[in-house]
């Protein structure tokens, strides 16, 4: 398959699945805040873990979707929940501001170029 191919059939790919991936990216969103609003008052776990399991999420199929700097926002989030079970105000703001940038990238749309050589994507997480 020539690289004019992949890149077309990636390009599909993102179409078909762009919608279903910022709605997770919003979902996330909405789960940080309630995160933010329950913080010291008796948290509600669910709620951080559905920011962890979206993270997860976003982070193995973004940058494999051609959304390379997306993707990077993501693995950042997974990286930065992973194992952690209560967040603090802190890890909060570090996670949000990812969020934003991922929101942000997801909404100019189209696949972006690859990453020059010193700046690989993010590996693909299933």
């Amino acid at each position: 398959m020539s690289d004019d191919s992949l890149e077309a059939l990636i390009a599909g790919m993102w179409q078909r699945l762009a919608p279903e991936q910022r709605a997770n990216a919003q979902r996330l969103c909405v789960a940080l805040a309630e995160v933010r609003t329950q913080l010291g008052a008796g948290e509600d776990p669910r709620a951080w873990a559905e920011v962890r399991e979206l993270a997860h999420r976003l982070a193995g199929s973004l940058g494999s979707l051609g959304q390379h700097a997306a993707g990077r926002e993501a693995v950042a989030m997974e990286d930065l929940t992973s194992g952690v079970e209560q967040p603090d105000d802190e890890l909060l703001l570090r996670v949000t501001a990812h969020a934003s940038a991922l929101l942000d990238r997801l909404a100019r749309g189209a696949p972006e170029e690859p990453p020059s050589d010193g700046d690989a994507p993010p590996p693909a997480r299933w």
